[in-house]
Formats: structure tokens, C-alpha cells, sequence
């Protein structure tokens, strides 16, 4: 009776070490840490030193050693063919192995011929649903030390929850794996998506830019060739009307009254052909000769030019032209037009009264400031002429260069900007407006190579 009890008292140890054993083996481990800790736990269960655990591989019908508790050395990583060795052997036949002394087992694998610690050895297969997908072995180097039936049966018990962890563990890394993955695709995905609307936007921004061009180009060829054919019309009777002012002077020298009002009517007739100049020029903005000029030189001399006009009208200008802008083949005479243009714009819009509609004038005590950069760019030239006026109204921004058209109630015609679109068209460049934080910004590209 005793006897019996002291097995039931045995047997219920076991069974409680056994289930501490498996619900450690339940904690969320990565696969390396699992394996590690089944061994440690089937060698602590069985108080034996040390142990193995094998990984099947069924079609290459081998296994493979990936730990190795407390032996002679790591034989992590060593192969053994089906039917070789008590691991190969279990493999094969999913059948447990007690073995009472290894070194004289007649199956001993060869690799393990230096290994003399091993002495009782008990193997068993790790089966999850109805597969080998495992062997587990313990060993004892104690000389008096034989495994029983119900070491034997306790392992095997072991070793099937150890096979349930192990696949879950399996399930849940592939899991991990599948979702990062996924989510790296996703990411990708949304990335190319991204990508694709940026281009999509950018695209439709530069055809839009390019329709916008080509309408405002069409409207310049249009109205040009209406108003150079007025022009024409209007510049005979002009000349016819000037010449017989000369005469009428010439002939009524004596008279002062005569001759003051004369030079009046001179002087209204010499701004109307001013004006009939500037509708002629709108029809031909490419036709004065091009040569080799520099961009740099022509933006200096023009600020020379204007700099009696600027100091007048307290406007400060400063210029960042870089060396690198190369020599291109252009009319000097218009580009020199241009940034005469733009410059005397900007003065005039510092002069005069604000988007606020409080003149410029009265808020900033001085005139203002004026800035001058130019800078290459691939294979083109970046000109940019920018002030610290009153900037242009929103609604204004997508007609400036149409011609005729001003808010301006005391002076210019509003051909002035469109001429200058119409220059930088012919030497194959664009011209933009927008605002900046403070003022106008008007930009001008002109390709290196294409002019």
C-alpha cells in the first residue's frame, strides 16, 4: 500500500510539473526562445542533465539539430538522415526510444562517436496532427540512472504539447511575417499611389499652364494683328497731320498764341504715334536683329539707365546676378525692354495705391525696394525682377499679360506686359507673375540652348 501511494504521490508531482511545464510553453515566445525553453523544461521534468531537439524535414527526409542542452559541444545545426541515430530512427517510425546506455546502442549515429556523457538517452517523436514534426530526447550521464514506462509516457505527453506550441509558434511568426508583408506592400501601394497622383497634379497643372500659354499666345497674335492693321490706319493721317503742323509754324513764325498752340497740338500728336508705335510693336516683337549678349550685362545697364528715375521716386534696387549665366544669342534691345518694363512697373505700383486701396505711398514712407536675380538652371536661365509693392490682385493675376488690359486710371494702355510676353515667346521663353509674401514676383525663363 505504501508503495502505491508513494507512485500516486510521484505520479501527481509530475503531472503538476508537467502542467506548470506546458502553460510556460503557452507564453508568446519567438520560435529559437521555444525550442531553447522545451528542452530546459523536458530535462527539468525528467531531472535529467541535458538534451536535444530535433526539427523534421519530410522532404528532404532528414532531421536537424536546432538545440543541444549540456553536451560534449553544440551540435546545433548537425543532420541526420531518416532511420539514423535514436532522433532519426524516431523520426522515421514515430515511435519513443529508451536507450540504456548509448555508448554500446548498436544505431549509435557516427558524429556522436566522441560524445561519452550520454548514457541513458529516451527519444520521442513530436507529433501534431498525425505528422512527425519533431523528435525530443533527454539524457542522463548517471551510470545507475534507466529511464522507465512512466518517463517514457510523460515525455511523450510532453513532447505532443511541445509539438502544439511549436506549430502555433510557427502559425504566429508566418502570421507576423504575412501582415509585414502585407503592410509593406500596402505601403508600397499607397506610396506608388502617392507618386502617381503627384504626377497626375503636376501633369494637369503643366498642361494647364501650356493651354493657358497657348490662349494667351493666340489672344497676343490676334489682338496684335487687330491693332497693328488700326495702327496703320491711323499712322498715314498722323504723318500727313504732323508735316502740315510744320508748315503751319513755319508760315505764322510772327504769331506766339499760333505757334504755342501748335506745339501743344505737336507735342498730343507725338504721343498719339508713341501709342501707334506700341500697337505696332504688339504685331512684331521678333523683329529687331539678335546677337550674342549677356543677360547680366543688359539687366545692369538697364538699372543704370534708370537710375536717376529710381533715386526720384526713393526706390531702392539690388541685383544678385549670378557669373555662371552664360552668353546667349537675343536682341538686346528687347530683352533691355523688358526689364526697363518690369522695373518701371514695379516703381510705378510703389508709387501708387495699394490692393488695400490706401495709397502705397502712405504706408511705407520710402518708395520701396526692388530686387534683381538671375541664375542658370539646367539649360536655362532664370531671371527674376521682384518688389516690396502692393503685389497684384488675385483676380488680375491670370490677365496681366493679356493686351489692353489695366486698372491703371491715369496712365498706359495696358500693352505694355504683353509686349514683353510676346518678346520672351519669340526668344522661345516664359514669363510668370505671382505674388510673395510682400510684392510682385515676375519670372523669366530663357532656354540656353534653344535661342
Amino acid at each position: 500500500r505504501k508503495r502505491a501511494e508513494e507512485a500516486l504521490r510521484r505520479r501527481t508531482v509530475e503531472l503538476e510539473a508537467l502542467q506548470e511545464t506546458i502553460l510556460n510553453l503557452i507564453t508568446p515566445h519567438d520560435l529559437n526562445t521555444l525550442l531553447k525553453t522545451i528542452v530546459e523544461r523536458a530535462a527539468r521534468l525528467l531531472n535529467t542533465k541535458g538534451g536535444g531537439l530535433y526539427l523534421c524535414d519530410p522532404n528532404k527526409q532528414e532531421v536537424q539539430c536546432v538545440v543541444s542542452l549540456n553536451t560534449t559541444c553544440d551540435y546545433s545545426g548537425t543532420i541526420l538522415k531518416y532511420g539514423e541515430g535514436a532522433a532519426g530512427t524516431a523520426a522515421q517510425t514515430a515511435k519513443p526510444i529508451i536507450i540504456d546506455d548509448y555508448r554500446t546502442w548498436s544505431k549509435r549515429a557516427a558524429v556522436f562517436d566522441e560524445d561519452h556523457t550520454s548514457l541513458a538517452v529516451l527519444c520521442v517523436p513530436m507529433i501534431w496532427q498525425g505528422r512527425v514534426t519533431g523528435v525530443l530526447d533527454v539524457f542522463s550521464d548517471l551510470e545507475d540512472r534507466c529511464f522507465t514506462q512512466a518517463d517514457l509516457e510523460l515525455l511523450i505527453l510532453f513532447a505532443n504539447h511541445a509539438a502544439i506550441a511549436v506549430e502555433n509558434t510557427k502559425l504566429h511568426e508566418q502570421s507576423k511575417k504575412e501582415i509585414a508583408k502585407r503592410k509593406l506592400a500596402e505601403a508600397s501601394v499607397r506610396k506608388a499611389h502617392d507618386e502617381l497622383e503627384k504626377r497626375v497634379e503636376e501633369r494637369t497643372a503643366e498642361l494647364i499652364k501650356a493651354q493657358d500659354h497657348i490662349i494667351r499666345s493666340e489672344r497676343l497674335a490676334a489682338t496684335g494683328q487687330l491693332a497693328a492693321s488700326v495702327a496703320h490706319e491711323i499712322n498715314s493721317p498722323l504723318q500727313a497731320i504732323t508735316v502740315l503742323l510744320g508748315k503751319m509754324k513755319m508760315e505764322n513764325e510772327g504769331n506766339k498764341e499760333l505757334i504755342g498752340d501748335i506745339d501743344i497740338l505737336k507735342k498730343a500728336f507725338s504721343n498719339v504715334r508713341d501709342t501707334v508705335k506700341k500697337l505696332m510693336d504688339l504685331n512684331r516683337p521678333g523683329q529687331e536683329n539678335k546677337q550674342r549678349i549677356n543677360v547680366n550685362a543688359i539687366a545692369d545697364s538697364t538699372v543704370a539707365l534708370m537710375k536717376s528715375h529710381l533715386k526720384l521716386n526713393k526706390v531702392k534696387i539690388e541685383t544678385d546676378l549670378s557669373p555662371k549665366v552664360p552668353d546667349i544669342i537675343a536682341s538686346p534691345q528687347q530683352l533691355g525692354h523688358v526689364f526697363l518694363n518690369l522695373i518701371n512697373n514695379s516703381v510705378e505700383a510703389m508709387s501708387g495705391v495699394s490692393k488695400s486701396g490706401t495709397r502705397w505711398k502712405e504706408r511705407a514712407k520710402i518708395g520701396g525696394e526692388i530686387s534683381i536675380k538671375t541664375k542658370l538652371e539646367k539649360d536655362s536661365i532664370i531671371i527674376q525682377v521682384s518688389d516690396t509693392g502692393p503685389g497684384i490682385a488675385e483676380e488680375d493675376l491670370d490677365h496681366i499679360f493679356d493686351p489692353f488690359y489695366t486698372k491703371k486710371k491715369t496712365m498706359g494702355m495696358g500693352v505694355g506686359l504683353s509686349i514683353c510676353n510676346g518678346i520672351i515667346e519669340d526668344h522661345n521663353g516664359t514669363i510668370e507673375a505671382r505674388n510673395a509674401k510682400e510684392g510682385a514676383v515676375f519670372t523669366i525663363t530663357l532656354p540656353v540652348n534653344k535661342v
